[in-house]
């Protein structure tokens, strides 16, 4: 009887210690996780900052472009060979003298314009750039027709910047 009153007297004292070990063990949980949440917020802030001056370095690279291209009068054409999306950058539509209603023709859209004594050529030189692996550069002189029947001269230069295992173009710019 006098060993179980002794256990009972240590009890109230192990139960004690143990909800101090435990108590301790949440407190230094609560402060690892604080310090991670710190870090997470730093970092957050960090990776944000650099995404604002990406952000900032691609429109100032963006409004030097365009202000390229409309200082030189050009046009830009970027070509998804697959999907046959042809993108028109807005000197293109002055070009056509087309509405600037859109952003994409096909590109047998764009054949419609070029004048009927060109076509063929146009057309062989950019099936050949499609299929050939070693011609990823061409230039090529063309008239256009834009809707009233007026004819211009078109130099027109294009770059194949993406090709298949095969060798086929997949984008032309």
């Amino acid at each position: 009887k006098h060993e179980v009153q002794e256990l009972q007297l240590w009890r109230p004292i192990v139960v004690c210690g143990l909800g101090l070990l435990l108590t301790l063990a949440l407190l230094a949980y609560a402060r690892l996780l604080n310090a991670t949440r710190d870090r997470a917020v730093k970092i957050a802030g960090s990776l944000t900052k650099q995404l604002q001056q990406k952000q900032h370095e691609i429109a100032h690279l963006e409004e030097r472009w365009r202000f390229a291209v409309e200082a030189t009068n050009s046009g830009v054409w970027d070509w998804q060979v697959s999907d046959d999306q042809l993108y028109l950058s807005d000197g293109w539509y002055r070009l056509f003298n087309l509405p600037n209603q859109r952003r994409y023709l096909s590109l047998e859209e764009a054949h419609q314009k070029i004048h009927a004594g060109d076509l063929e050529q146009v057309e062989y030189i950019i099936e050949k750039a499609v299929k050939d692996s070693g011609i990823d550069n061409f230039e090529l002189q063309y008239r256009i027709t834009d809707d009233d029947n007026d004819e211009r001269w078109v130099l027109d230069r294009g770059s194949v910047v993406s090709r298949d295992s095969e060798g086929r173009a997949i984008r032309i710019v």
